[in-house]
């Protein structure tokens, strides 16, 4: 199944975008394999995705998941695949997502509050509180050994 670049949608010539950087947004869920073509032309590249010259399918890893400079290598696509600063990100605000659910699921609240009244934990604070920890110095051992950790023990779950 061929997936275009949900960006793109707003970038026929009838829509007003805004200040809505299509480019930098398009390079990044372009494919790594195709990046070098992209970055030729970005325009003409994402007017082919539009359309429907160039076919973006679920089996083309996003640059977004690569660091910034890895170049594609069809032998080993593999390589640096999840370990770009968006997944790092992304993932921490997975596992602070997880650690409020529990909390709510463990707790006797009754509804998710932002404003708590008479002593009610605040969830939103505490999921804020929870991304600061990844958030906080990119360069702390913490954030690297936590990842680990839990990745470790997600992979001997499956």
């Amino acid at each position: 199944m061929a997936l275009s670049f949900p960006v793109l949608a707003c970038y026929s010539r009838s829509c007003n975008c805004g200040s809505l950087p299509l480019v930098p947004i398009a390079c990044l869920l372009c494919p790594l394999k195709c990046l070098q073509e992209f970055d030729r032309d970005p325009e003409h590249f994402m007017g082919n995705v539009l359309d429907g010259m160039i076919k973006l399918t679920a089996l083309q890893w996003p640059s977004f998941l690569y660091p910034s400079n890895t170049v594609y290598n069809p032998e080993f696509i593999d390589e640096g695949l999840f370990r770009s600063p968006i997944m790092i990100h992304v993932f921490g605000h997975c596992v602070a997502y997880v650690v409020v659910q529990a909390y709510f699921s463990l707790s006797s609240i009754e509804q998710w509050s932002s404003s708590p009244q008479n002593s009610y934990f605040d969830l939103d604070d505490f999921f804020d509180r929870c991304v600061g920890l990844f958030e906080k110095d990119p360069t702390d051992p913490w954030i690297e050994q936590t990842l680990d950790y839990l990745t470790r023990y997600i992979k001997n779950k499956w």
